[in-house]
């Protein structure tokens, strides 16, 4: 059975069933028996729920594996999302029309999902000097005798973004590393992406699946 990728309008869903089988990277996987090589071709696809955060983010990335010598192939660029009356229609998109492209590596970005995560923010002791802040805050100091404030940090909600990626080899048609990374309430999807793409390779370099481009 061949693998197939299936585009569906502004997402990708990658389906691999072969019988042979802004963001910062918190963990990571990497195929035992998958020989480092040298992946001076790339493509690259962002599942995304926009198409401008698709963009963003297959653009940044490609921005950050050029400046390390690699060649990438953009999936909205070779195959772009395509719409009927019904809405966004399906395309199958089998892997050796990946490789067609000359990329010798499949590298998938998912927004996989948005969670809410506290974090506890701690701040330095101070002695503040108002008057009026230590008679409306007589739970921060002990007695008002001397005036310190006790305080020592506050629990913040923060939005946190879970990226998956994945890395396929095309010749092999087999999963060989990936990877899941967070972000914390960037400002914008260009926020998450920066620098996203240049911490994938050095990750990969480091996880002997990558050879560096002379």
């Amino acid at each position: 059975m061949k693998p197939s990728i299936y585009f569906l309008g502004l997402s990708l869903l990658l389906f691999v069933c072969s019988c042979s089988s802004p963001a910062l990277i918190t963990s990571s996987w990497h195929r035992r028996d998958a020989l480092p090589k040298q992946y001076d071709n790339v493509f690259v696809a962002a599942i995304t729920h926009g198409l401008d955060e698709k963009q963003a983010i297959e653009n940044k990335v490609q921005a950050d594996l050029q400046q390390r010598g690699i060649t990438v192939e953009k999936s909205i660029d070779v195959f772009p999302p395509k719409f009927t009356r019904n809405g966004a229609q399906q395309q199958n998109v089998q892997m050796n029309q990946i490789a067609a492209t000359g990329a010798k590596g499949l590298l998938i970005i998912t927004m996989a999902r948005r969670d809410k995560e506290t974090r506890f923010e701690a701040l330095p002791v101070w002695e503040p000097t108002g008057v009026d802040y230590i008679v409306s805050h007589p739970q921060d100091f002990d007695g008002f005798i001397d005036q310190k404030f006790d305080f020592n940090g506050f629990y913040k909600d923060l939005d946190v973004y879970v990226v998956e990626t994945r890395f396929y080899d095309t010749q092999t048609k087999k999963l060989v590393w990936g990877a899941e990374s967070k972000t914390y309430a960037p400002h914008n999807i260009n926020g998450l992406a920066n620098g996203y793409g240049d911490r994938i390779y050095s990750k990969m370099l480091k996880d002997g699946l990558m050879l560096a481009k002379n």
